[in-house]
């Protein structure tokens, strides 16, 4: 699971999953700009992989957030 705070409140955060993209859709923020993302084990393989996330902040900025 990956949690971040960083986006704006109520709005939407496009996310991908790296080694080789792959889009795993787009997901809410909550009231307060936090979000909540889970990866099953089926969109993983044995690489590396790197979370993407995009979207705005309060100042409606875009930002870029990955682990």
């Amino acid at each position: 699971m990956v949690s971040v705070g960083l986006f704006a409140p109520n709005t939407t955060v496009n996310a991908s999953l790296f080694s080789e993209e792959v889009a795993l859709g787009s997901v809410a923020t909550s009231q307060n700009g936090t979000l909540s993302l889970e990866i099953s084990a089926e969109q993983l393989g044995a690489d590396t992989h790197t979370v993407l996330l995009r979207g705005t902040n309060e100042k409606n900025q875009e930002v870029i957030a990955y682990t």
